[in-house]
């Protein structure tokens, strides 16, 4: 029922399994190396919050307040400023696109109107050579 095993069989089962073991070995030292190298710490830690030595008074803390509004106020009027200058901007170069669609149309209605006006003359002139071909079908 079971073939025979020989020696050169167990010999490469042998070397098959010795290859994975030590794959598997090495597998293993590579990751702890990786988890080693992943748990070094910087010191000092930006991350520690210690708590300060001493508090700020009142009136440091006022004055702290005081400042960061005057340049939270200072801020949003700079802002203010660079809104009304862009709108500006805007509605300068708008009233100027404007003025230049405004020409493009105004082109564009007598490019038209001299358009219809040479239809017309060209279909006075297709009339007078119908009219010419048609004379000269009866004289003949």
């Amino acid at each position: 029922m079971f073939a025979e095993i020989t020696e050169s069989d167990l010999l490469w089962k042998g070397i098959i399994v010795c290859t994975a073991v030590l794959g598997l070995v090495l597998q293993v030292i590579q990751l702890s190396s990786r988890n080693k190298s992943q748990r070094r710490l910087i010191e000092p830690s930006p991350l520690v919050v210690s708590p300060a030595a001493e508090h700020p008074s009142r009136k440091e803390f006022e004055a702290h307040v005081e400042n960061t509004r005057k340049t939270t106020d200072d801020i949003f009027a700079r802002l203010g400023g660079m809104e009304r200058g862009m709108r500006r901007e805007f509605g300068d170069q708008t009233e100027g696109l404007r003025q230049k669609v405004d020409h493009i149309a105004s082109d564009m209605a007598a490019v038209k109107t001299e358009a219809e006006i040479h239809t017309r003359q060209l279909e006075a002139v297709q009339a007078d050579i119908k009219q010419l071909i048609a004379t000269k079908e009866d004289r003949t």
